[in-house]
């Protein structure tokens, strides 16, 4: 584990503990953070919060980074100048397997964001948003139906 990294389980049940890697010298599991959301092994960048609401699945090799770096000023860019947004993970949403959701994005509810795909601006509620960077192609209904995919 690199330098400054450290590793944290959360789960409702300890048979369903699962590894999220994070960045904060801290990590907590937010106490709050309602049982049915599920994550298999993901990286968080979190030195701004992240916030997963209810029923979020969050699939293998996920990123939720939220740091920023500029771009065109490289001066500060060399004395490892960043700064934090946070990440918003909306009710019944899921982001697939390689999913990388970029600082002070928004999923919205009830979406999905498709394998290997990188958010990097707000996603709507209902939406399946696929690519890199993702768009959305396609709307849900709010309710869902059986075989959606």
């Amino acid at each position: 584990m690199a330098s400054g990294t450290s590793m944290m389980t959360t789960s409702a049940d300890d048979d369903d503990c699962v590894p999220i890697w994070s960045t904060s010298s801290t990590p907590q599991p937010d106490p709050t953070a309602p049982a049915e959301t599920t994550c298999c092994t993901a990286f968080f960048m979190d030195d701004a919060p992240i916030k997963l609401e209810s029923n979020v699945r969050v699939g293998p090799g996920a990123s939720l980074v939220t740091a920023l770096q500029p771009v065109d000023d490289h001066a500060r860019r060399r004395q490892g100048w960043e700064r934090a947004a946070p990440i918003v993970i909306g009710e019944d949403s899921w982001l697939a397997a390689a999913v990388t959701v970029g600082a002070g994005v928004t999923i919205g509810r009830n979406s999905v964001i498709g394998a290997g795909s990188v958010a990097l601006s707000d996603i709507p509620d209902n939406a399946v948003a696929v690519g890199a960077p993702a768009r959305v192609v396609r709307l849900t209904s709010p309710e869902g139906s059986p075989g959606d995919r």
